[in-house]
């Protein structure tokens, strides 16, 4: 009887839960690396975040400009880490756009994208990258949707907890209208400024490269 009321109130051994599991969305074999794909969103606090659920809707859908004689916005985005990681590769990224102008029947539109890693108030420029493209019609007004994709390569850059990979995207026009989508669930969402981009046009995504653990 003693021997079994001592293996009854002897201390159980339990094991450690596993560390949560990255999810990649496709690997890169030669570089040892794993891509996920995140999607930029702007949420109810107003902070500018980059998410993997695709399902989220933005608190705003785009970010706009409305002025007769072009200029240039730059809107910015962080991405905090919940652990150590490390990118190396390419990284690619999809902008969704309009441009329109009732005098032109050539719309141009540059947008440069610079890539930080932020440690406290210490912001370290880590990447860019440029591109531009010139969209011609025959009809006026000229009104386009589309995407540009640019992509930047990062060497070995270790991000540790609590730090920030932040990006900021510049866009620079000579036409009235212009507006870059960032809803992840690719809808107009309540709250947009003017909704110059349809639904299923406003999803902005950036396939990041961590290496493999």
């Amino acid at each position: 009887m003693h021997n079994k009321m001592a293996e009854e109130l002897s201390p159980q051994t339990f094991r450690k839960s596993p560390e949560a599991v990255i999810s990649y969305n496709y690997y890169d074999i030669a570089r040892n690396t794993g891509y996920v794909t995140f999607y930029p969103a702007v949420v109810s606090n107003g902070n500018y975040i980059a998410v993997t659920n695709n399902d989220l809707c933005s608190e705003i859908s785009e970010t706009s400009l409305n002025l007769e004689s072009g200029g240039d916005y730059t809107t910015t985005f962080n991405l905090t880490f919940i652990k150590h990681q490390t990118i190396n590769g390419d990284i690619f990224f999809n902008i969704p756009l309009v441009l329109q102008d009732p005098n032109s029947n050539g719309l141009t539109a540059s947008i440069e994208i610079k890539i930080y890693k932020v440690v406290g108030e210490v912001e370290t420029q880590i990447g860019t990258t440029t591109t531009s493209a010139t969209l011609d019609y025959n009809s006026k007004p000229s009104y386009v949707r589309g995407s540009v994709g640019l992509k930047t390569n990062i060497s070995n850059i270790i991000f540790s907890t609590g730090e920030i990979l932040r990006v900021k995207i510049k866009l620079t026009t000579d036409c009235w209208i212009s507006a870059m989508g960032h809803n992840p669930a690719n809808t107009v969402a309540f709250g947009s400024y003017y909704g110059y981009l349809n639904a299923g046009h406003t999803q902005q995504s950036w396939l990041i490269p961590f290496k493999l653990q």
